[in-house]
């Protein structure tokens, strides 16, 4: 059995203060479209996805006499993933690589480029049928990048690394 779906767009928001550095607010947004094709065989399921990512970076510092620092990410991936069946649902992981770009700028005129860079993501979950169409799944996913801004700044790099643990309800049509 082959199903294909296209994933609407996931968006985060993100934002906090941290103590004790007056001012200094972050905020992350995040979209991604996605794009599934999957095989099941003896109970196995095996899939493959792809699509677009784009996430944006928002700090804000007047101390540092600028308001606004914004970090842009944006590339695309491509990857696989299995699952087996076990506990009356099933287990799953996937792994999948990114091509990704990086710009940081600020409001004082500050605006560089990295270099393309690859980057991965690693993710595992348990899914769970309430019923023949409705399910629930429980998920962990660690997201690496590293940018390098080598040819513009020397030695100057940034790392985004993303941990997210999420539960979500799923009705199959």
């Amino acid at each position: 059995m082959w199903m294909c779906r296209a994933d609407k767009p996931q968006r985060q928001a993100r934002l906090w203060r941290s103590p004790g550095t007056a001012g200094k607010v972050l905020a992350r947004f995040l979209h991604a479209y996605r794009r599934l094709h999957s095989r099941t065989f003896r109970g196995v399921s095996i899939s493959g996805f792809g699509g677009y990512t784009y996430g944006k970076t928002i700090f804000t510092r007047p101390e540092l006499g600028y308001s606004k620092d914004i970090f842009e990410s944006k590339g695309i991936f491509v990857g696989a993933g299995a699952g087996v069946p076990a506990l009356r649902g099933q287990f799953s992981g996937s792994l999948a690589i990114a091509g990704m770009k990086g710009n940081q700028k600020d409001d004082n005129g500050f605006d560089i480029k990295a270099d393309t860079t690859i980057g991965f993501s690693l993710g595992g979950a348990y899914t769970y049928k309430l019923s023949q169409a409705l399910g629930v799944t429980a998920d962990l996913r660690y997201q690496q990048y590293k940018y390098d801004f080598g040819t513009e700044i020397a030695g100057y790099t940034v790392t985004e690394k993303i941990t997210s643990l999420g539960v979500r309800l799923g009705y199959q049509f």
